[in-house]
């Protein structure tokens, strides 16, 4: 028999809640494999397509814009429908979305697919970022958010690997056809694992200026604007800077996996301790991401220590989203679904800005020159956290909300 006492305090049974959760976190993979797809697959895009490989990065750059205007959109504005009905039509449009660029007969239909993808990304995470509240215990939260979120850690690792191999052994198209897969998985899934949930208020432009004056969640953007932008200018570019540093293209994809690994127990092991710690793991998580990026830069020919460094790189980025959106729960409180959809419109800006200015110091410097400037953005993001800190402990009043 149930024990009614350990489950009262749930919002819906735990293994429904569980699977709820599951299903959304797969779903957030997908969309993150599907919008990093193009990096592995510029030049072949570029040349099936009659562009160039400079106009083919706009299938990565449109619909990271794209996502973060849409993300705005949806915490500006009132959304009534059940989240349920949300995420499920958000993923269909992901499906949509891939088939359509498997399919696509032209360059400018393939820029009308991705757009479909950015509208895809930004409405499924300005819901999904804060439904873990709404599935889960209140106990339960950090690591509800923390599986959430995982779906953006292992994608990102996995999805430049997995689409250079595919597109080796068959062609760009059929990862396109693999996402579809994989789209259709997640669509079913979440079709039958996450349950009714009605709008609790939704966004409002009114929450915006709210969420603004608080001084915590102006600097959690902009922490958050500079530490994903620092990432992805240095991760975007590490695979060919590890083979200039003289490592096997064979060996590479097994440092890759390092980081993939590393990514995947920050996110589970450290990640779910911002709830209750969320300063310091935010803090500490962006040390030793600074100290990775600088370690890679200094590496010896040696796979052993490459493994570490790479592996520390992954520990330490895995764990930043659920943190990230820990202490965006703690700072803007009853506007946290407003500012969790801003959290999502930054990292979509980033990931435009980040591949694009990563792209620049490549050019003018040289591959190890977007990893330092990366590793800098990184550091000034941790600056900000410090400054922070220490100004909250010169009032004499370390907030709770920020412990």
């Amino acid at each position: 028999m149930v024990n009614k006492n350990a489950v009262s305090n749930w919002p819906h049974a735990p293994r429904r809640a569980w699977l709820a959760v599951a299903s959304i976190a797969l779903g957030s993979f997908a969309l993150v494999v599907t919008e990093l797809l193009p990096i592995a697959t510029i030049g072949p895009i570029a040349s099936s397509l009659g562009v160039s490989e400079g106009t083919a990065g706009l299938t990565i750059a449109l619909p990271a814009i794209v996502a973060a205007v849409f993300a705005f959109v949806m915490s500006a504005f009132p959304v009534r429908a059940d989240r349920r009905l949300l995420i499920l039509a958000f993923s269909a449009l992901l499906l949509v979305s891939d088939v359509a660029s498997m399919l696509a007969p032209s360059f400018s239909f393939l820029l009308f697919a991705r757009v479909l993808l950015g509208v895809a990304v930004g409405g499924f995470w300005a819901i999904s970022a804060s439904l873990a509240p709404q599935l889960v215990h209140a106990k339960r939260v950090g690591l509800g958010t923390a599986l959430v979120f995982g779906g953006i850690s292992i994608g990102s690792v996995v999805a430049v690997p997995a689409a250079s191999f595919i597109e080796h052994l068959a062609g760009w198209r059929e990862t396109f056809l693999i996402a579809s897969v994989l789209g259709v998985l997640v669509v079913a899934f979440q079709a039958v694992a996450v349950p009714r949930m009605p709008a609790t208020g939704g966004g409002s432009l009114k929450a915006l200026p709210r969420l603004f004056a608080k001084r915590e969640v102006v600097v959690l953007l902009a922490a958050a604007l500079l530490i994903w932008t620092g990432q992805l200018a240095g991760y975007t570019y590490i695979s060919p800077f590890l083979g200039s540093e003289h490592f096997a293209p064979t060996l590479i994809g097994g440092l890759l996996l390092a980081y993939g690994i590393g990514g995947v127990v920050g996110n589970f092991g450290i990640g779910p301790l911002a709830a209750k710690h969320t300063r310091a793991v935010v803090a500490s998580v962006l040390a030793l991401l600074v100290a990775a990026m600088v370690a890679a830069l200094l590496l010896p020919a040696s796979p052993v220590v490459a493994v570490v460094v790479l592996g520390s790189w992954g520990v330490a980025f895995g764990a930043v989203p659920a943190a990230m959106q820990a202490w965006m729960f703690r700072a803007a409180g009853d506007d946290f679904p407003a500012g969790s959809a801003m959290l999502v419109a930054i990292l979509q800006v980033a990931i435009a800005i980040g591949a694009a200015v990563g792209g620049v110091w490549v050019d003018g410097f040289g591959l190890s020159a977007a990893i330092w400037f990366g590793a800098a953005l990184v550091a000034a993001g941790l600056a900000l956290v410090g400054l922070l800190g220490r100004a909250r402990r010169g009032n004499g009043r370390l907030a709770a909300d920020f412990a």
